[in-house]
C-alpha cells in the first residue's frame, strides 16, 4: 500500500495542537471496525483475518468521513484468550466473540494447565503484527494494544464462571490473574479511555485514575457524559491541565436523527471544548449506521468553531 501519511498530516497535527490548546478547528475521529468493512464491501471474516483488507477498508472509511486520524480498531479484546485456544464465533455481520458455550477453562483451579500462546505466532497474533507493520511501512504510528486482565479471564472462562469463582474461591481467582499478568502482560496498560464514572459514588476517583494513565488528555464518553454532563468534564480537565476527548453515544450515531446527532455534537463542542483542547470522538461506530449520521458529526467539528473565553 502506497504511504498515506501525507493525506493525515494536518489532521494529526490538528490532534497534536488540541493537547495543549486551540487548533484551527476542532479535530474529529472514531473508533470504528465493521462498519468500515460494510462501507467497502468487505466481507466482516476478511475484516477481522486479513490485514490487508482491514487497513484497506477502515483507511477507505477514514477518507470518506474525512476523520482527522486513521481508525485502527480491530477487535483486540479476543487477540489474546484466541492465541490460547479459545474459539471465536463469527456470526454474520458483527464482531467476532469468543464462544460463551465452551470456555477454555472451566475451573479457576486449572489455570496452570493452560497452554501460553508462542509470541506474534499463535490465533490471530500474525495478523495484528502485519497491521503494525503495514502502517509503518505507511509512515503511521502503529497502534499497540492489549487486553485487560478482568476481560482476558472473562474470555477464558466465561463470565459467569468467573464471578461464581471470585464468590467461591477469591484467592484462587487472584492467582490465575498474576499467572496471566506475569506470563502474558507484563508492563504498562493505559488506562485513559476506561469508562464508568457515572456509575460510581465519587465519579473524580476513576477520572484520577484516568488522567495517571493518560498522556496529557483523558476520554470521557456516553452514557457517562450524558449522566454528568460535559461540563463537569470540563471543569475536571481544566482543574488538572489535561485535555478531554469526548465520545457521542453509537445508539444516537445509529439511530438519529441527524437534528438532535447536530445538536449533541454543538452541545459537547460548546460545554466541553471551551478555549480548546478537546477531541470529539464518536463511540464504536454499528455496522449499519448511516453514513449521514457520522458525516453530520465531522461536519459540526468543522463548521461549530471553539469559544474561547478569557
Amino acid at each position: 500500500m502506497q504511504n498515506i501519511a501525507d493525506k493525515f498530516r494536518d489532521g494529526l497535527a490538528r490532534m497534536k495542537k488540541a493537547q495543549t490548546g486551540v487548533p484551527d478547528r476542532v479535530p474529529v475521529y472514531a473508533q470504528m471496525s465493521n462498519h468500515s468493512a460494510g462501507l467497502a464491501g468487505e466481507s466482516t471474516y476478511d475484516f477481522f483475518t486479513n490485514a490487508e483488507t482491514f487497513l484497506n477498508c477502515e483507511l477507505f472509511a477514514d477518507e470518506f468521513y474525512g476523520f482527522d486520524a486513521p481508525t485502527i480498531s480491530y477487535d483486540c479484546y479476543n487477540i489474546e484468550a484466541e492465541a490460547m485456544g479459545a474459539r471465536l464465533l463469527f456470526n454474520g455481520d458483527e464482531v467476532p466473540e469468543v464462544n460463551p458455550e465452551k470456555p477454555l477453562l472451566s475451573s479457576v483451579s486449572n489455570f496452570k494447565k493452560l497452554n501460553l500462546p508462542k509470541p506474534g505466532k499463535d490465533g490471530r497474533m500474525p495478523y495484528v503484527i502485519e497491521i503494525n507493520d503495514r502502517l509503518i511501512d505507511m509512515g503511521l504510528a502503529p497502534k499497540i494494544r492489549f487486553c485487560g486482565i478482568f476481560t482476558l479471564v472473562c474470555k477464558i472462562m466465561g463470565y459467569e464462571n468467573l464471578i461464581a469463582a471470585i464468590n467461591s474461591d477469591p484467592e484462587q481467582v487472584h492467582k490465575f490473574m498474576l499467572f496471566l499478568t506475569d506470563e502474558g502482560q507484563v508492563g504498562g496498560i493505559r488506562l485513559a479511555g476506561v469508562w464508568g464514572e457515572s456509575t460510581i459514588k465519587d465519579p473524580v476517583k476513576l477520572l484520577d485514575i484516568k488522567r495517571d494513565g493518560s498522556k496529557g488528555m483523558i476520554q470521557a464518553c456516553d452514557p457517562d457524559v450524558s449522566v454528568l454532563g460535559p461540563a463537569f468534564y470540563k471543569q475536571y480537565a481544566d482543574k488538572n491541565d489535561v485535555g478531554l476527548i469526548m465520545g457521542l453515544d453509537a445508539g444516537l450515531i445509529q439511530s438519529g436523527p441527524v437534528s438532535e446527532i447536530k445538536k449533541r455534537s454543538r452541545r459537547l463542542i460548546n460545554e466541553a471544548g471551551v478555549n480548546g483542547r478537546f477531541v470529539l470522538f464518536i463511540n464504536d461506530i454499528p455496522y449499519d449506521a448511516p453514513p449521514e449520521h457520522i458525516h453530520t458529526v465531522v461536519s459540526a467539528a468543522r463548521d461549530h468553531q471553539y469559544a474561547l473565553k478569557v
